[in-house]
């Protein structure tokens, strides 16, 4: 593919790893997608399409708390929605279901 190429040749490029993290989830390949979505999070921690992405795609593997960190994340910078996050402190990470209401 040519964006494995495109991230191969430049792994800093956040929005390559986007890229191809969502043309992973299109396919139904969620793993894959989210071990490039991650990547260009850890390059680029601030991308709301990510951050985003990295939650729906948390969400169809199931894997909840993950997927409830990257949504609050992407709330949190999100120039309109950050006001619903704001003086709520994120709970203790076993907190789930504390988690899970204020999402």
């Amino acid at each position: 593919m040519a964006l494995e190429a495109e991230v191969q040749r430049n792994p800093e490029s956040s929005e390559g790893w986007r890229l191809l993290g969502q043309l992973y989830a299109e396919l139904d390949q969620d793993v894959e997608a989210i071990q490039c979505l991650r990547r260009g999070h850890e390059v680029d921690p601030y991308n709301l399409d990510s951050l985003l992405a990295l939650g729906v795609s948390c969400t169809n593997e199931l894997d909840q708390l993950p997927a409830l960190r990257y949504l609050r994340m992407w709330i949190e910078n999100h120039e309109e929605h950050q006001v619903f996050a704001q003086g709520v402190e994120p709970p203790a990470e076993y907190e789930y279901e504390a988690w899970r209401h204020q999402v």
